[in-house]
Parts: structure tokens; C-alpha cells; sequence
């Protein structure tokens, strides 16, 4: 899930509001599905993954490690 930067406190409520109610806005919110993706862009990008900040780069690259972890409950 992709969520673009609200530029605006309307953009902000747009988004809020549909995650919430789980009816997801594509002007706002890009869905993929990946194993693996390469993000460039011109300028250092200060991004979230699950929240935990990262300071960013001019390229950002992601893997999708399936069955990384096992948890035994």
C-alpha cells in the first residue's frame, strides 16, 4: 500500500477517512503486489514501512521475503 503525502488538511481527511472505512481512494492510495520493487527518484525521499521511519534515499529498494519468519504459538 502506497499512500500519497497529503498536501493539504482536506487531502489528509480524504485519506483518513477512507482508510477507515476500508473504501480505499486511488487518487490517494496505490495497492501492489510484489516480491520485489526498485523506487528512484530525484530527489532524498524520507519514507514509513509499518510505521518505523526511514530517512530515505534517492533509491529505495524493497523484497518480500515469504516465510522469512516461522512463529510457533
Amino acid at each position: 500500500m502506497l499512500i500519497r503525502m497529503p498536501r493539504s488538511p482536506l487531502d489528509f481527511q480524504q485519506i483518513f477517512f477512507s482508510l477507515l472505512r476500508r473504501q480505499y481512494n486511488p487518487d490517494y492510495i496505490t495497492f501492489f503486489k510484489m516480491r520485489h520493487a526498485i523506487f528512484s527518484m530525484d530527489e532524498i525521499f524520507p519514507w514509513s514501512l509499518d510505521g518505523e521511519y526511514e530517512s530515505g534515499g534517492n533509491v529505495i529498494e524493497m523484497q518480500n521475503n515469504k516465510h522469512a519468519i516461522s512463529l510457533l504459538l
